[in-house]
């Protein structure tokens, strides 16, 4: 069985595959710590690494926990960065975003 470090350990993975792999094992077997890794997967290279985290961070129901950050993103996000962080904003309910 994995363990949460085992896991984590591929979030740095040079290969996109391998990080994909570890948000989605991470998200399915430690949803209450996964949190704080996958803030740090939502700059990744792989799209669906990143929106895969965002997607996740933003059903979390912890706005006080995720949302100034997510906010702070927002305010130098362009495009469709700008469009997903506010739907994740939006969603996790972050009064001050909306």
């Amino acid at each position: 069985m994995w363990s949460f470090e085992d896991i984590k350990h591929f979030t740095d993975h040079p290969d996109a595959p391998v990080r994909s792999w570890a948000v989605d094992r991470l998200i399915k077997l430690f949803p209450d710590q996964a949190g704080d890794v996958l803030v740090t997967m939502l700059d990744d290279q792989g799209r669906y690494i990143a929106h895969k985290s965002l997607d996740f961070l933003a059903k979390t129901g912890e706005p006080e926990k995720y949302g100034p950050m997510l906010g702070e993103r927002l305010q130098r996000a362009e495009g469709e960065q700008f469009g997903r962080l506010a739907l994740a904003l939006a969603e996790l309910g972050y009064r001050p975003a909306l």
